[in-house]
């Protein structure tokens, strides 16, 4: 029984998305090795809420030096 992540990842590999972003499974000739679709969506969240958090982190930070960090 194939599972719902593996289906999607095969829809999405095997579309315009996956041939763009060279994912696996998507035929295109520079194939990145293990870039499945929903590890990159993981992948940018994580990237994203990281950034979010510094910025969050870095501002108070810089208004209690005055920006002289």
């Amino acid at each position: 029984m194939v599972s719902f992540t593996t289906k999607l990842n095969d829809a999405v590999a095997g579309s315009i998305v996956g041939r763009r972003f060279c994912l696996q499974g998507s035929g295109h000739i520079k194939t990145r090795k293990n870039a499945r679709f929903l590890t990159e969506i993981r992948a940018g969240l994580a990237t994203f809420f990281a950034m979010a958090y510094i910025i969050s982190v870095c501002l108070p930070l810089s208004d209690l030096t005055k920006g002289n960090l």
